[in-house]
């Protein structure tokens, strides 16, 4: 459909628009940020991938320069509908600040990122770190 909306940080919505989507389809967002669609408030919330803040595009180098700030590069997302509230975590690393997340918001579904890291990596939420995002979430359902 023509009216269904683009809706992600900064980094994101640059690199849709550069892949041809319509610049007016497309919303950018930072945590704190709610956009409404029908029924369904999305709510902006921070992010946790520390992985981003490094990842830089081929033509560019990390030495010497301080990353810019995670809000223009990912959120995760809280959306509230009337059936029920889903968390997605986006790339986010485990973080303390998933408590924060569920002492402010009721989540009933969770979507975490999962995955194993091999020796020397640890940008990927492991099982147990599932279990700890799905605790301090006080989510009721936590899919990896």
């Amino acid at each position: 459909a023509d009216d269904v909306p683009f809706i992600g940080p900064k980094t994101c919505v640059d690199l849709w628009i550069g892949w041809g989507v319509p610049k007016e389809r497309c919303i950018v967002v930072k945590p704190g940020d709610v956009v409404k669609v029908k029924d369904i408030e999305i709510h902006a919330l921070d992010a946790f991938d520390r992985t981003a803040l490094i990842t830089l595009p081929a033509d560019q180098k990390a030495a010497g320069v301080l990353p810019d700030g995670m809000d223009d590069r990912a959120v995760n997302y809280l959306f509230k509908t009337p059936g029920g509230s889903l968390y997605h975590s986006g790339d986010s690393h485990y973080s303390n600040y998933y408590a924060k997340h569920g002492n402010e918001h009721q989540i009933d579904v969770a979507l975490g990122s999962y995955g194993e890291n091999p020796r020397g990596i640890t940008d990927k939420m492991t099982s147990a770190d599932m279990l700890r995002m799905g605790e301090a979430l006080n989510a009721k359902v936590v899919i990896p």
